[in-house]
């Protein structure tokens, strides 16, 4: 059934409902007649319109009311021939009702429409479930890690909808190329190399790509002058602060120490005679970790100057 004829459908039974309110809720305030709390998939027109019913001391009819979607997780439409929209406004009958179609969003999860009656100073949240729709693809992460000789890393893997959506349930088959060993979903790396993964569900496929490296620790210089540290697995991040940008690195022969040269002031280019002093400071932590582009992937950021030891 298309869009229009679902909201024509629709329509006639927002008519049908406000014919039937006999008798309305005692209590001041906005009320659900119908509508509320309804399950469906991404992107469904609900079924039931949202009919909401105005109380109030005063006179309810002809009041303005607004219906607003939240964060874009769902649209509302007035009529079969309206485009859906994230707020509309409507004037309730001579009854203090008035009712709107919901076009469920593309997420998953938890969707809601926030009616408002601003002369009355009402406000009511309508609230839906959006489940996944159909299965259209296997998805499987990490999709590119770096693990150490022995140990291992588990796969998360899920039915995807349309937009990424995860589903519940699914059979998943695990093949192998390359030095790793494969339990279930978990893969162990067997010795130094590139380990390629093929997951499959019924016709639909996924790869996840696996570096086994050696162990090791690099140094990387960032943009705003400061010295990253990072075991090449991707772990145990650190972040050393440099004064000013850092033009070259290498370690010393036990690892301990990090020499570095550190660039002009203003990171003007020096003249050809001068020299810049070499500095050593000893790797440790002296602020909190950022977040770090690629950590625990095999690509490194084109921002990294690396050294390892």
């Amino acid at each position: 059934m298309s869009l229009s004829t679902r909201l024509s459908a629709i329509a006639l039974g927002l008519a049908v409902i406000a014919c039937s309110s006999s008798t309305a809720p005692s209590a001041a305030g906005i009320h659900f007649v119908s509508g509320s709390k309804q399950t469906d998939t991404i992107q469904s027109v609900l079924p039931q319109p949202l009919v909401i019913q105005l109380t109030a001391p005063t006179s309810v009819a002809f009041q303005t009311v607004t219906f607003t979607a939240i964060d874009s997780e769902a649209l509302v439409a007035a009529t079969a021939v309206s485009t859906p929209a994230s707020k509309i406004s409507l004037t309730t009958d001579a009854n203090g009702s008035a009712g709107i179609t919901v076009i469920l969003g593309k997420h998953a999860g938890r969707a809601g429409v926030i009616v408002n009656a601003p002369m009355l100073n009402y406000t009511l949240t309508a609230n839906f479930t959006v489940n996944p729709g159909a299965a259209v693809a296997v998805q499987a992460l990490p999709s590119d890690t770096t693990i150490y000789v022995g140990k291992s890393v588990p796969l998360r893997i899920t039915l995807v909808d349309r937009f990424g959506n995860a589903r519940s349930g699914g059979t998943f088959q695990v093949t192998d190329s390359g030095p790793a060993t494969i339990s279930g979903t978990t893969a162990t790396g067997t010795a130094i190399g590139n380990v390629s993964l093929t997951v499959a569900s019924g016709t639909y496929q996924a790869f996840s790509f696996i570096s086994v490296v050696p162990a090791g620790r690099i140094a990387a210089a960032m943009p705003d002058s400061d010295i990253v540290l990072i075991n090449l697995d991707g772990s145990q991040s650190q972040i050393l602060h440099t004064p000013r940008g850092v033009l070259s690195m290498a370690w010393n022969p036990s690892g301990t120490l990090l020499a570095f040269t550190e660039s002009p002031p203003n990171f003007a280019p020096p003249p050809q005679s001068t020299t810049w002093p070499l500095r050593t400071i000893t790797p440790s932590v002296v602020r909190s970790p950022r977040s770090i582009a690629c950590s625990g992937s095999r690509r490194s950021s084109p921002r990294f100057r690396p050294t390892v030891r």
